[in-house]
């Protein structure tokens, strides 16, 4: 099994109330030796997605591993590029976003919430030994005014 854990945090908010919750790990699955995984945000088992409740400009920043590491100190190497990443509003409008760098979310008043939907690649080498990897991203919100 080889998952990738969120860490849901949120600034304190300025004006509008907000809640964070991740609500379904990153997870890629069993991984072959030397055969790279790669989890689409449309994939709506192994993404992973985060519920954002707020209104308002908000900041998001993720902090994303460059590897998933096992007990035994070995790991899988992971990559995240533009399109790993998309906002899915109540709407049902989608915006990707690149999971490497900061972007703004605005949910106007009485929408009140959207998902922070993220996959990526995993590329195991050749030789990766087998077991459990696992891994932690971290996802910052800050509520903004502007």
């Amino acid at each position: 099994m080889v998952c990738l854990a969120l860490a849901a945090l949120c600034a304190p908010p300025r004006a509008a109330a907000q809640s964070l919750t991740a609500a379904q790990p990153l997870d890629f699955g069993p991984l072959l030796p030397g055969a790279a995984e790669v989890v689409t945000v449309d994939d709506a088992w192994r993404r992973a997605e985060v519920k954002l409740v707020t209104s308002g400009n908000v900041d998001v920043r993720l902090v994303v591993p460059a590897a998933l590491s096992s007990p035994q100190g070995a790991q899988i190497p992971l990559t995240f590029r533009f399109g790993d990443g998309a906002v899915l509003y109540r709407n049902s409008r989608i915006s990707t976003f690149d999971p490497n760098q900061p972007f703004r979310v605005r949910i106007p008043p009485g929408h009140g919430e959207a998902s922070i939907l993220v996959g990526g690649t995993a590329t195991p080498s050749p030789s990766q030994p087998a077991g459990v990897y696992t891994a932690t991203m971290v996802v910052v919100v800050t509520q903004t005014d502007a």
